[in-house]
């Protein structure tokens, strides 16, 4: 079968980090081939020199047969090669149609009923189901999905990446969205996919290669992939099955929530929610994506106000308490969306490390704040969640989005908190990092 893609020798150095050593990459005509390895092995990087986002420090691109060198992504869009990315690249208050035209080349008038007319058309081959006229902050997380998927197909694009694409997709959402790559196999696209998860490639994978501390460890066929080799092809150890840590559960209830309800948009999105949480115990809620988790840990956390029902913690009435009179009960959150609540992606990591704690000792003394300690205190937790990428010094956008995830999560945890509230904590985290 022939390469429609071959990388020789692919290097990017950055300032502070080797992201690519020396890669080597075949693509096949009409093959899905996953890419795996742990946070920060270098896989978004070497799809970003792909699609013309980066130029590799050494190294070539071969794409159908041509030597090519890509000086922006309009280069690599042109030879067929588009990108869905790990985070949507949409814009909420735009309609699908509106963004579907963005960047779409028509000199000084766009004709929208040309573009929707050939939208509606590859909708309906692959039976995308997209509402063209309603806001994408109207739309679900997996229509979403569905029109960053159109969006590479209207520019015809054969060779299709897939960033992490099923991170923000409820199990059902998964199913559907395998059909749609399937059936873009069948009609001869080639597709790389990116994923933590293991039992995915299994299920769809043609090949898959895996990369670990930005090499190459190697590549398997579809005879060859077996999920405990991959996992320990990617952290270099055999890895452990994950179980329940046990311990004492007392008696002392810390957290009760008494029948919350919540009402927006004239939609009960709450209907009478109680539970307690007991000293040492780990609450589990689980529920397909979009029935109430958020606004309920939103709510816990001070970040919205419940229409009725209280919230105890600790014996205390802490309902519609503010974010700092939360924390300042020593109450920790991990939340659902790091880019939108837990990072500024421009600061450096201590300036991050710091976020919603600058009111507090021990980050806050008499004089301001310590920044002998906080640069002491980032570094350790750095070094002790194996955060990749940088320093303390380093931007948080510069990390890749799994480093970031267990940033997050390290600057919680290193508060000692007494209640923990995690959302989705593992989202975009590999599986040694899990462990």
């Amino acid at each position: 079968m022939e390469n429609i893609v071959i990388l020789k020798g692919i290097t990017k150095i950055f300032p502070q980090v080797t992201a690519n050593d020396n890669i080597d990459f075949e693509l096949r005509k009409g093959e899905i081939h996953s890419i795996v390895g742990e946070n920060g092995a270098g896989k978004s990087t070497l799809m970003k020199i792909l699609t013309g986002l980066y130029r590799p420090s050494k190294g070539e691109i071969f794409v159908k047969g041509r030597k090519v060198k890509f000086h922006s992504c309009f280069d690599s869009i042109k030879l067929g090669i588009g990108i869905v990315h790990q985070h949507f690249m949409l814009i909420d208050n735009l309609t699908v149609i509106e963004n579907l035209m963005l960047g779409i080349e028509g000199g000084f008038f766009i004709d929208e009923r040309r573009i929707r007319k050939k939208a509606e058309e590859i909708s309906e081959k692959y039976n995308l189901k997209i509402p063209f006229d309603k806001k994408i902050e109207e739309i679900s997380t997996g229509d979403k999905q569905r029109v960053e998927i159109l969006k590479v197909l209207l520019r015809d694009c054969d060779i299709l990446i897939f960033d992490e694409p099923t991170q923000v997709l409820t199990p059902i959402e998964v199913v559907e969205f395998f059909k749609i790559l399937r059936r873009l196999k069948e009609d001869g696209s080639s597709i790389i996919f990116i994923t933590h998860k293991l039992k995915e490639v299994m299920e769809i994978s043609d090949r898959c290669t895996v990369l670990r501390d930005g090499k190459k460890i190697g590549t398997l066929n579809r005879d060859e992939l077996d999920e405990r080799l991959i996992a320990r092809m990617m952290v270099g150890r055999d890895i452990e099955e994950v179980k329940n840590p046990g311990g004492k559960i007392e008696e002392e209830v810390i957290l009760e929530v008494k029948d919350l309800r919540f009402v927006e948009d004239d939609i009960e999105i709450l209907k009478g929610i109680s539970f307690c949480v007991k000293k040492g115990e780990i609450l589990g809620i689980c529920g397909v994506e979009g029935n109430g988790q958020r606004e309920l840990v939103e709510i816990i956390a001070g970040l919205r106000k419940a229409t009725s029902g209280r919230i105890f913690y600790r014996g205390r009435d802490i309902t519609d308490f503010p974010v700092k009179g939360i924390l300042s009960y020593s109450i920790s959150h991990i939340p659902e969306d790091r880019l939108r609540r837990g990072l500024v992606l421009n600061f450096p990591l201590k300036e991050n490390f710091l976020l919603t704690y600058q009111h507090f000792y021990p980050f806050k003394r008499w004089y301001g704040i310590d920044y002998k300690f906080l640069q002491d205190e980032t570094k350790n937790a750095i070094d002790e969640f194996d955060v990749r990428g940088g320093d303390v010094d380093t931007p948080a956008g510069n990390l890749s989005g799994g480093n970031q995830q267990k940033f997050v999560v390290a600057r919680e945890l290193c508060r000692s908190p007494y209640l923990l509230i995690a959302h989705n904590p593992t989202r975009g985290v590999d599986i040694g990092s899990i462990e």
